[in-house]
């Protein structure tokens, strides 16, 4: 950065404080603004596989309201889970989060939710109507990725 001017040594590094907002973002994340960062890929509308992915939205959209006013997972640590950062970067993402859904093997499986943090691909099971079993399962992927040293890059 000193090649440009001395930008770095001559303005950044005296004045932090007005770069702040453009070099770091430390913001933290609301509901409203999580859910401004992802689209769904939806099956045909009117299909049965549609109609689930509608119940597993509805769970989703619950679970990331819970999450802003949780002690023990954060709308941070979800983010985390998704793209590797628990900020949003001050220039945003590349792309929004895709979120598209999978079919449970068996009725009995529980095949748990995953993400891809090099695509911001966040892939959720179809069919899951009950907001507090899609916690469940959310808060166990996600405490288990990052426990298992999956996450921040």
């Amino acid at each position: 950065m000193d090649n440009v001017g001395d930008l770095f040594s001559n303005t950044i590094k005296k004045n932090p404080a007005a770069f702040r907002g453009v070099m770091c973002a430390t913001t933290k994340i609301t509901a409203a603004e999580f859910k401004s960062l992802y689209r769904i890929d939806w099956s045909p509308e009117g299909s049965a596989k549609y109609y689930d992915e509608k119940d597993t939205i509805y769970a989703l959209e619950v679970y990331i309201q819970e999450c802003e006013s949780r002690s023990d997972m954060a709308l941070s640590e979800l983010l985390c889970f998704i793209t590797g950062t628990e900020v949003v970067p001050p220039l945003g993402f590349q792309t929004k989060i895709r979120v598209a859904f999978f079919t449970q093997d068996k009725p009995t499986s529980r095949r748990m939710p995953f993400a891809s943090t090099c695509t911001l691909d966040l892939s959720l099971p179809r069919g899951v109507d009950d907001p507090d079993i899609f916690m469940d399962m959310m808060d166990e992927a996600v405490k288990g990725g990052i426990a298992a040293g999956f996450g921040k890059i």
